[in-house]
This record gives structure tokens, sequence and C-alpha cells, in this order.
């Protein structure tokens, strides 16, 4: 997540600039000011998936708007499980190397896809565009045979947000969320208070919608995020019905949460799909499992 410092002026500018002519090719919430701050997409491809050596596929297909987006497919092996990935705002799948080597480690496959305007993805992003990307992303995962409950959802920071709404829309295995905000309202008001708040466009209330979710959830979040607070972590965990786990990783910034875990977030992984396969967690219990 970059550039927040910067969001209550964009909400404000938005309100000047809606008038404005639109632009041929954009919807006019895609040409809000504020969408250039949230999202900080790399375009272009700086790495080939086979160079990789893991059998990945690269795949290409249309949203339900039509946009063209692009995704990279690393097949399970049988009766493993498939994570449906969805990256933070910046980069794109040229920068997903690490993450495709944790999910191979762990024996998972994986759909990693680019958002529209990240990478070879076409369009531009947008709160709603994206969800659009992520249901036909999760309909590719059919597509090849991955059945929902082999399908774990999975989201980093601003992907997480992504991730939340999808496992409200589709059934799966588990959703786990990774050093991800309440909402982006609630980190435009910690910033730059209540004004910055209310005219602020993008919603992604993440922490209201994963109190209606009727899957098991993994929270995962670093105790020294200078980005998104670890505060935010521990009220999604919170606000998520039973059956759940938190698992604070100390020492962990942002982006080095996989780092400093080391060997644990692999069998993390592992070990939060077995419970959700098998049933361990129990629904009827008002028990937190929460790892410090």
């Amino acid at each position: 997540m970059k550039n927040w410092a910067f969001l209550a002026f964009a909400a404000l500018l938005s309100r000047y600039l809606q008038a404005r002519p639109p632009h041929p090719d954009m919807s006019a919430v895609e040409q809000l000011p504020e969408q250039k701050l949230i999202y900080h997409p790399t375009r272009g491809r700086t790495l080939d998936p086979g160079s990789l050596g893991l059998g990945i596929k690269d795949l290409y297909f249309a949203a339900e708007d039509k946009v063209r987006l692009n995704a990279w497919w690393l097949p399970a092996p049988p009766g493993a499980p498939t994570v449906l990935y969805f990256h933070g705002n910046g980069g794109s799948l040229s920068g997903m190397q690490p993450t495709l080597t944790y999910f191979h480690r762990a024996g998972f496959g994986a759909l990693l896809v680019d958002y529209r305007g990240y990478g070879l993805s076409q369009g531009y992003p947008s709160e709603a565009g994206l969800q659009k990307d992520a249901r036909a992303a999760y309909q590719q995962c059919l597509k090849r045979g991955v059945k929902p409950q082999q399908l774990l959802i999975h989201g980093q920071s601003l992907g997480g947000a992504v991730a939340v709404q999808l496992a409200s829309e589709k059934p799966c295995a588990g959703l786990i969320l990774e050093s991800t905000f309440t909402s982006a309202k609630d980190m435009a008001r910690r910033l730059y208070g209540g004004v910055a708040a209310a005219t602020l466009h993008t919603h992604y209330c993440s922490v209201t919608t994963v109190a209606s979710l009727k899957v098991p959830v993994l929270v995962m979040h670093g105790d020294q995020d200078s980005m998104i607070p670890a505060s935010m972590g521990r009220a999604l965990f919170a606000a998520a019905p039973q059956p759940k786990e938190f698992w604070m990783v100390k020492g962990a910034d942002h982006n080095n949460l996989r780092v400093l875990a080391g060997p644990e977030y692999v069998e993390r992984l592992r070990r939060f799909y077995a419970r959700a396969k098998a049933s361990a967690f129990s629904r009827s219990s008002s028990r937190f499992t929460s790892s410090q």
C-alpha cells in the first residue's frame, strides 16, 4: 500500500473534477485522482513465467465487462489445494516469483492474476473493476477443475480487500488475509481525519464484509507494520466469525512478513488448509484462536 499520504487531497480534488469531459477509454470513476494514488501498477512484463521452471501456464481471459486479463496458473498436484492469490496495489505478476515459490513449497497450486491496468492486463483499476477481475479469476479456477472445497482465497495488503469481497460472494475452502486494512476510509481517517474519509469514493470495507463470511479465516500481520497497523489486522480477526486464526509475526513490517516468518509461513499455509479440509475448526466455538 503506497501513498495514502495524498488520499485526503485526492478525495477533495475529485469533487471538483467529476464534471470534466470523460476520457474516451475510462469511466468517470476510473478518472478520479484518488485512483492514481491508490493503485501503482507496473505495466508490461519483465519476467517470463516459463523461466521459473515450475510448469506455469500463461493465461488470458476476459472479465465480465470484456476487459482482457493476464494470469499465471500453477497446476496443483493431485489432491492438493489451489490458492487464488491477489497481490497488493503495486507491481505486477513479474514480481511474484517469491510468492509462487512459497506456494510451490507448500505443495499447492496457484492462480495469480494481474488486475486491470497491471502487467499485461488491459483497462484501468478501480474498486468495482478489481472485483470483476476477482470473479473472472475465480471462474478460471473452476474452469480448470478446481473444486470450491479445494480453493483457498488469499490476499495481501490491498489484495486482502479484494479477497474478502470475493469470499463473501463465492464458495471456497478458506480465506487468508495478509497485512490487510479494515477499510480504505479507515486508512484515510487514521492519517488525515474525517473530511478525507467522508469524501473518499473508494470503500473496500473489509471489516464489515468479513463478518458475513461462512468459511475459515486466517489473518496474519506483522506487529511492526508501518503502513497498515497491526490493530487493523486484529480488528479484521475480531470481526470475522468462527472458525478463524490469527498469527502475529513478530518484528515484521508490511513487506517482509514472509521473510521474517521463515519456514513457518509455508507450514501455516499447510496447517490452515488441513484444518479447513478436515473441519477441525469448531464452528460453534466462541473461542478466539490467536498466535503471538
